[in-house]
Order: C-alpha cells, then structure tokens, then sequence
C-alpha cells in the first residue's frame, strides 16, 4: 500500500492530509512500526473510543468546560478516568481530546507532556456540531 493509499485510509478519520502526515512524522516514526502499521494501531484505538451520545448528537454548537467534555466521554467509556484524557482547544475552540495509551495500547494516565493547563486555557470551549456520518 503506498503513501496515498495509506491517507487516503485516514481521511474519515483525521482532518487534512497534512495532519496525518505530521502524525505519522512526529509520532509514527518514533515508534518503530511502518506507516500502515501506525495507522492500522491508530484506527484501532480510535474504534475502542466512544463518541459520547450528548456530543455525538448534537446538531449545535455546545460551550462546554473540559471537566464537562471529559466527563461526558468517561460516561460513554467506563474503563476511561479523567486522568487519562486531555482536552486540547485553539483559543475557545476545541481542537482534540486526547486518549492515552501505552506502548502495549492500554489506557494509561496522561503524561506531562499532555497538561491540559497548557493544552487549554480557555474556562468555556465550544464544540462544534457532529458532522454527519461522523463515528
């Protein structure tokens, strides 16, 4: 499978060829597996994450803290505490939630690395409406 192939994989998944370039390169290559490999580890973790029903839903714009956004996805995943997960936002839009995993793929608590205190300041973030067809 070549390069195309593999993000043409991803696109469902992940926003932009760019960023699935930038994964792979700043991630992937670190950890010893090709890039079908990676994407196949990463869609395997995403596939294991449920989208909470109350974000998943909703067909508007919702202003949520990150305790409420963590929240909600440790109630759609019981096997998910909030030291696990990390809420990423660009000024008051939500960027990511972040999941962690360990090398051998279960969940772990967050490093530092990913301290939401940097990742997001903002008290109130707006998370935008589920696209359609979206997991």
């Amino acid at each position: 499978m070549g390069a195309t192939s593999v993000i043409d994989e991803m696109r469902d998944i992940m926003p932009s060829k760019g960023v699935i370039i930038h994964e792979y390169r700043t991630h992937g290559t670190c950890s010893g597996l090709d890039p079908v490999q990676y994407f196949g580890v990463v869609r395997e973790l995403y596939e294991r994450v449920k989208v909470p029903e109350s974000l998943a839903a909703s067909g508007a714009r919702q202003s949520l803290s990150s305790g409420e956004i963590e929240s909600a996805f440790a109630a759609a995943n019981p096997w998910l505490k909030p030291e696990m997960m990390s809420v990423s936002c660009r000024g008051e839009n939500l960027l990511d939630v972040r999941i962690c995993f360990s090398r051998d793929l279960f969940p772990r608590a967050c490093g530092a690395n990913e301290d939401e205190t940097r990742l997001c300041r903002s008290s109130r973030i707006a998370v935008p409406p589920a696209v359609p067809g979206s997991p």
